[in-house]
């Protein structure tokens, strides 16, 4: 029994990954909180982020279960439900990503034919010559 709780405190956290703030505040570890509100500092900002969310996502389960806020009962409650919200944020976002690559793909490649390709020096067929000379 005890080292099936010892392996369960351990362990990727999709729901520390995905959710940082929620488990930041979740376990009251403000520091790490403050860490993460100094993401808006521009250039630093964003690496920043991504350190505090993969730190959560390797230490949030266990900092959750070493609070002492919840009962041993009600930590795996919160993070089983939170880390398959996390799973779920996370294909979501993947998703997301792929149809913003194909949508910039076809967004682009018809801007390109549009705009005549390389065949006509960059100008529309439909466009006459005649009237952008000056």
């Amino acid at each position: 029994m005890e080292n099936s709780t010892v392996s369960k405190q351990g362990g990727w956290s999709w729901g520390g990954f995905m959710f940082s703030p929620v488990v930041i505040l979740g376990s009251k570890r403000y520091v790490y909180l403050l860490l993460y509100l100094l993401g808006i500092i521009p250039l630093v900002g964003p690496l920043l982020w991504i350190a505090v969310m993969i730190f959560m996502g390797v230490k949030g389960r266990a900092l959750v279960m070493a609070s002492g806020v919840f009962s041993d009962e009600e930590a795996r409650g919160f993070m089983k439900g939170i880390d398959h919200a996390g799973k779920i944020m996370f294909w979501i976002m993947i998703v997301l990503v792929i149809v913003g690559i194909i949508f910039g793909l076809v967004a682009g490649a018809s801007l390109f034919g549009l705009l005549g390709g390389l065949t006509s020096g960059g100008l529309p067929d439909s466009l006459p010559v005649e009237s952008l000379q000056y």
